[in-house]
């Protein structure tokens, strides 16, 4: 078990050119790497918009919407949440992401701009995601998307929003009909998961850097709460069909794949996809490791299998 020979290499360029980052810097300073470390720019899309969207207590959310290329008529809309351990990330940092899922997917992407912590800890990021959940299944007609069912998905800490707002929206009776999470945050027991300790370090995010976000996003009078760690739900019955994207070198690996067979307990049907070879972080590098490419094929096929239909 390791990592494939493209993901080496790509892990070995990111450490030996100060792209990892660690609980010893800044925050400033960790934002500024985050916003470098990006590949390649992303296909093109037929159209780019950006919006905001009203958030709580008179927030404005940033929003950025990608239409698919290829179709004439609205599309379903999927809203994304970036990964970033809920202190860093962007709208540009995933922008390349968002290209290539928007339009292997069919698919018209909603990319969300969520407060980030230690400046807005939990809730804040969670009641944004909501805000723009509500807000497409509400106003398709204003956005120009195709009505019906919506699909959620994010990578990382944008998995654990994505699975929230999930569970939210069976309690709020929107219409969710996919959720797709790629290397999830799920929980904030790190010690409950072998995958902490074999893979703590070396592999990019290590437990030490994990623990950091945790406390950086979840006061400690919030961590019983299932909105910051969907693992806690008491109740996973009756939520959208799920797609779980793991990595095979990750510390969150045993957590997505608990999540995964959790979900079918409560007959969620749910798909579970290891990536061999892989690491976290590796889903923004398809320009050095195919297998990156794939997770965006993979996830962007469950997403227009559920959604589009007959469009």
């Amino acid at each position: 078990m390791g990592l494939n020979r493209q993901a080496a290499a790509a892990l070995a360029l990111l450490v030996d050119s100060g792209m990892q980052m660690h609980p010893a810097m800044s925050i400033k300073e960790m934002r500024r790497i985050a916003a470098m470390r990006q590949g390649d720019p992303g296909p093109e899309v037929a159209k780019v918009e950006d919006f905001t969207v009203a958030g709580p207590s008179g927030v404005k959310i940033p929003v950025r919407i990608y239409r698919p290329v290829g179709f004439d008529e609205p599309t379903p809309p999927v809203v994304y949440f970036h990964g970033g351990g809920w202190v860093v990330g962007s709208l540009d940092s995933h922008d390349a992401q968002a290209r290539r899922l928007a339009n292997y997917s069919g698919c018209t992407l909603i990319s969300v701009d969520y407060r980030l912590a230690p400046e807005h800890p939990f809730p804040a990021a969670y009641d944004d995601a909501m805000a723009v959940t509500r807000w497409i299944c509400r106003s398709a007609e204003h956005v120009g998307v195709k009505p019906g069912p919506v699909g959620l998905c994010g990578d990382s800490s944008g998995g654990n929003l994505a699975a929230a707002a999930a569970i939210t929206a069976r309690d709020e009776g929107l219409p969710v009909g996919v959720q797709v999470l790629i290397y999830p945050v799920l929980d904030n027991r790190p010690d409950l998961y072998p995958s902490y300790r074999e893979f703590g370090e070396g592999y990019f995010l290590t437990f030490r850097g994990m623990k950091w976000y945790l406390d950086q996003y979840i006061p400690a009078e919030a961590r019983d709460d299932w909105r910051a760690a969907p693992m806690r739900a008491g109740n996973l019955s009756g939520l959208a069909p799920a797609m779980i994207l793991s990595v095979e070198v990750d510390v969150l690996r045993d957590e997505a794949e608990d999540y995964a067979r959790r979900l079918r307990t409560y007959g969620v049907p749910t798909s579970l996809v290891r990536y061999k070879g892989m690491f976290h972080g590796a889903f923004g590098l398809t320009h050095s490791i195919t297998a990156a490419r794939d997770m965006h094929l993979d996830a962007a096929a469950m997403l227009r299998d559920v959604l589009v239909g007959d469009i």
